[in-house]
């Protein structure tokens, strides 16, 4: 299965056993040497190495400890860490993992990151409720316009605001 940027998000392979699995080529030693791809390509059809880890860069937009998403000159894309990082918003990064099916997008798996600066991260793109649904600025700052109808006072509920 494909989305509407060409990227995989669906994919099943059955074998018996892992003993069916052989490992073909060791990984790099630099893992950072690898060419740097760009978010939306992460897991297109021409993607050369299918299974293999992936070099992006780009500006963080949001970090949610081990989770965050990281924007090109073009498209974002959802990051998982294999472990708890300090990132913020603005930070310019290093990322390699492994590609993997989000929902709607390519995330990184079990990545790591090495900051090599800061940049302003992008703006967000105005969108209606519909535009925002369909999944094409996935993993992008995005900015919607709303009317606040009530905010929660329950218990549990304290907080949450309703648009």
């Amino acid at each position: 299965r494909f989305n509407q940027r060409l990227q995989l998000i669906g994919v099943h392979v059955y074998m018996p056993d892992l003993s069916y699995v052989q490992i073909l080529d060791a990984p790099p030693t630099d893992p950072f040497a690898i060419p740097i791809s760009d978010t939306a390509g992460v897991m297109r059809r021409s993607l050369v190495a299918p299974g293999h880890r992936v070099h992006v860069r780009g500006v963080v937009t949001a970090s949610m400890g081990k989770d965050f998403s990281l924007m090109d000159a073009k498209h974002g894309i959802f990051v998982h860490a294999d472990r708890p990082l300090r990132v913020q918003k603005g930070d310019l990064l290093d990322v390699v993992g492994f590609p993997s099916m989000g929902d709607y997008t390519a995330i990184l798996e079990d990545a790591i990151v090495r900051r090599i600066g800061s940049a302003t991260p992008p703006a967000p793109v105005a969108l209606t409720a519909t535009e925002a649904l369909t999944g094409i600025h996935d993993a992008e700052p995005i900015q919607l316009q709303g009317q606040l109808l009530y905010i929660s006072r329950g218990p549990r509920e304290i907080g949450r605001a309703h648009v």
